[in-house]
């Protein structure tokens, strides 16, 4: 694939729920990353490091380091 989907997000207003019905759907197991969100682990090989923060206006901010390939 030349242009693979890295990353994408999915808002919602109940973990528990999102969780159960995602890992019902495709097996995504959520690992807690903080207390507002979670990721679903990479598939093999990995994308790289991601980090997400509010700054002081409390804009959320995403960064991504892709992996070496």
């Amino acid at each position: 694939m030349t242009s693979p989907v890295i990353h994408f997000e999915i808002g919602g207003r109940d973990l528990g729920r999102m969780a159960s019905l995602y890992g019902e759907l495709f097996g995504w197991r959520l690992q807690p990353e903080g207390p507002e969100y979670s990721l679903v682990p990479p598939a093999e090989g990995g994308v790289g490091q991601f980090a997400m923060f509010s700054d002081p206006d409390g804009n959320v901010i995403g960064l991504l380091h892709q992996a070496e390939s």
